[in-house]
């Protein structure tokens, strides 16, 4: 439930942030430390469900597919990153980014998108089992 909650919340807070920068584009400072909020939001519940999915997946994998692991870890990798260094490096306009402003952004969408494809694939791989107990 929480990797869903996840998809729901990458999802959402990119609407939000496209609303923002459409309704104030004379002050694009203030849109961009709004957005901000919505998306290090986004990425603690993602994180808080990386986290979660680890565990289970650790548990109720332990003699099947390596998958889940797998794409459990890269979760919990790339949600950290985005949560600890790439979205406090684009609300500070690139303070601590070794490339351009451009190129973080970049980054921060390509593992946003991420993000919210691998939570949605394990929320779907953890369903199934809920309904049909270990594998």
């Amino acid at each position: 439930m929480w990797c869903a909650a996840a998809v729901g919340a990458l999802l959402f807070s990119i609407r939000v942030a496209t609303t923002i920068f459409e309704e104030l584009p004379a002050d694009r400072m203030l849109a961009g430390r709004i957005a901000g909020r919505a998306f290090i939001t986004a990425y603690a519940i993602t994180l808080v469900a990386a986290v979660i999915a680890v565990g289970v997946v650790w548990v109720t994998r332990s003699n099947g597919s390596k998958l889940d692991r797998w794409i459990a870890g890269v979760l919990l990798v790339a949600s950290v990153l985005e949560l600890f260094w790439v979205a406090p490096a684009i609300t500070h306009h690139g303070a601590g980014w070794p490339g351009s402003f451009a190129s973080l952004h970049a980054v921060g969408g390509g593992l946003h998108l991420l993000l919210a494809v691998f939570a949605l694939v394990l929320a779907w791989r953890l369903l199934d089992w809920v309904e049909d107990g270990p594998r």
